[in-house]
């Protein structure tokens, strides 16, 4: 039976022929002496006579290789089957750990103080590589558009149905939708990049089950708004509310040019938070200081991928130019149309509520005249070809997103070094848990909290959603919640369409 031995000059390791045990041969190569553990075999005369050179010259060790045993070619150190990089030496395990020149000898300079694979040839490999990647995974980018084109479609619908709707139960209902609609587009992309991460972390080209789950996506879609909010709180406080105090004080275009550089800023965090939640433990993607510690060690290579998307949307952004230069003054008439219907819509509701609860107190004129005008029919013909370009974009942006998303995971590849990724799995550990019984026997549930605690907490929530809920009553509808929104009087509503009407008066007068 063949035994494994290591030599102890270049680290091989070798599985020894049975009848070589107790004896010295060379490593086959390094040439050092290797002694063959004896074991527990007995000598026998077959061995005995085997001592001579010949027999020794006649063994070829190059097949005696252990390919069970995960080592570095380069300084034949352990390593595990989902290294990248040898922790010793630092050499590239996928391209066969070949030497790594020291400094100044004009190799991959610094990668063995790195320990892991040389920056430089991220800009090189960026545009081939994800050109390969996508004719790889062709139908994530099929399915990508296809999400894309579903969701955006059934969110706008949502959003016309909460425009056209004026009582607020339904218009809550709309709202729902519409808002769990526009996750859902964004939450897959978030999805699909950070499974592309894994896979390029892993010199993996081809995706492996990255399915498609609503509810999953929604939720990934919210927290990528939140990440904004804690991951790049100083740009939002500097940047966004300084911009929207400017565009309040009458400054629109420097607000709104404050506002889109610290968009931007945030964005171009996008890569490195991206790979923080790709990790097994995304602690660190959620903390200031180690973002923007990784930021500023890679700005040039993310900028680099800011140049690349902007080049690869250009067919995308093409598409969006287009709906704004051809149908820019169309869509306003239909904005128009639409408002004007939803005055009218309004006015009938309050009229009907008010000759069905027979209130003596009699309506605005103006609420009734607005009641008694006709409907003006939607221009659905100024949405046609928007709604065209609008599809073609979105068609586009499958295979965009899929290119990115590669590039993404190539820069988390080549700067994971530099970027304190917690990629070790959370350790559970199990202890004994005491059982304890009351004075009847029963068991004692230790994370069951007492009834008046849980009274009280309860409580305390619907007392917080009340107040949130009348707050958002108030400014929305501008009615107090609950008497008011549903079934309560008019309140503070009727002089807003008065007041609309005496503007639409003036200026037609004027």
């Amino acid at each position: 039976m063949p035994v494994k031995v290591r030599c102890s000059s270049c680290e091989k390791v070798l599985n020894a022929p049975d009848k070589l045990r107790g004896k010295t041969v060379k490593c086959p190569k390094c040439e050092a002496p290797l002694k063959i553990p004896s074991g527990q075999k007995k000598k026998t005369i077959e061995d005995s006579d085997s001592s001579d050179d010949n027999f020794l010259a006649d063994l070829d060790l190059s097949r005696a290789e252990d390919h069970s045993q995960q080592v570095c070619p380069r300084c034949g150190a352990r390593v595990k089957e989902d290294d990248i990089d040898c922790r010793s030496c630092g050499a590239d395990l996928s391209s066969g750990g070949t030497p790594i020149p020291a400094a100044g000898s004009g190799g991959p300079i610094g990668r063995k103080k790195r320990k892991g694979p040389n920056k430089g040839e991220f800009l090189k490999a960026v545009w081939g590589d994800a050109w390969r990647f996508l004719m790889k995974n062709k139908g994530y980018a099929i399915k990508t558009s296809i999400f894309l084109l579903v969701l955006v479609s059934l969110d706008l619908a949502f959003g016309w149905m909460l425009w056209w709707c004026v009582n607020p139960p339904p218009q809550m209902f709309w709202l729902l939708l519409t808002f769990v609609f526009a996750m859902a587009p964004i939450g897959w992309v978030w999805h699909l990049v950070t499974e592309t991460i894994n896979h390029s972390l892993k010199k993996k080209d081809v995706l492996i089950r990255v399915n498609f789950d609503f509810f999953t996506n929604v939720s990934f879609g919210i927290k990528f708004f939140v990440w904004q909010l804690v991951a790049a709180f100083p740009f939002v406080i500097v940047f966004g509310v300084g911009g929207g105090m400017m565009i309040k004080n009458g400054s629109i275009v420097p607000g709104a040019i404050l506002i889109g550089i610290g968009e931007l800023l945030i964005f171009s965090m996008f890569p490195i938070g991206m790979t923080h939640m790709a990790m097994p433990q995304q602690k660190n993607g959620w903390l200031i200081n180690k973002v923007l510690s990784g930021w500023g060690k890679s700005l040039l290579a993310v900028g680099y991928w800011i140049v690349f998307l902007v080049v690869t949307s250009i067919p995308v952004l093409a598409c969006f130019g287009g709906i704004a230069a051809t149908s820019g003054p169309k869509i306003d008439q239909f904005a128009k149309v639409m408002n004007e219907n939803d005055f009218i819509h309004y006015a009938r509701e309050l009229v009907a509520d008010h000759e069905k609860k027979q209130i003596e107190e009699p309506l605005d004129p103006s609420i009734i005249n607005r009641a008694a005008v006709e409907l003006t029919p939607t221009p659905w013909n100024n949405m046609i070809i928007p709604g065209i370009l609008l599809a073609v974009g979105l068609v586009l942006s499958g295979p965009v997103i899929v290119m990115n998303a590669r590039v993404v995971g190539q820069l988390s590849y080549y700067y994971s070094p530099d970027w304190d990724l917690n990629t070790l799995e959370k350790q559970l550990k199990y202890t004994v848990k005491e059982v304890k019984y009351d004075k009847n026997g029963r068991k004692i549930d230790p994370n069951k909290k007492p009834a008046w605690v849980t009274a009280v907490v309860g409580l305390v929530v619907v007392v917080v959603l009340f107040f949130v809920a009348n707050y958002l009553s108030h400014q929305l509808f501008e009615k107090t919640f609950p008497a008011e929104l549903f079934g309560g009087s008019s309140g503070t509503s009727a002089p807003a369409v008065e007041t609309e009407t005496e503007v639409e008066t003036s200026a037609r007068a004027e």
